[in-house]
C-alpha cells in the first residue's frame, strides 16, 4: 500500500521483499506495517489538489459519448440492409465514410 500511495495509485512498482518467514523465525516480524509520514502526507494532499469540477465535467462528457455510441450501435444493429447501396446511403446519412473490406 505504501508503494501505491507513493506513486499516487499507479501500479508500476516493485514490491520490496520483507522476508516475513525469516523475520518470524527471529521473532522480529512487526504486527502492523507502518507508512512513512511524508508518503502519507503527500498521498493525502493529492486528491485535495485535483480539480474536482474539471474531473466531474470530463466524466459527464465521457458518459455522454458512451451513451451516444451505444445508441448508434443499437441503431446499426437494427438496420436491415437490402444491398450495398442501402448501406452506403445509411452511412452517408450518418456522416460516416464507408470502407471496403474486399481483398
Amino acid at each position: 500500500m505504501v508503494e501505491t500511495m507513493r506513486l499516487f495509485g499507479d501500479n508500476t512498482y516493485r514490491v520490496p521483499h520483507h522476508s516475513k518467514e525469516k523475520m518470524a523465525r527471529k521473532g522480529s516480524l512487526p504486527g502492523n506495517m507502518s507508512c512513512p509520514m511524508d508518503v502519507y502526507s503527500s498521498a493525502k494532499a493529492q486528491p485535495e489538489a485535483a480539480d474536482s469540477v474539471a474531473m466531474e465535467l470530463a466524466f459527464v462528457n465521457e458518459e455522454r459519448e458512451a451513451t451516444d455510441m451505444m445508441a448508434l450501435s443499437r441503431w446499426l444493429e437494427a438496420l436491415i440492409v437490402e444491398d450495398d447501396d442501402d448501406l452506403n446511403e445509411a452511412l452517408d446519412d450518418l456522416g460516416i465514410e464507408g470502407i471496403s473490406v474486399d481483398e
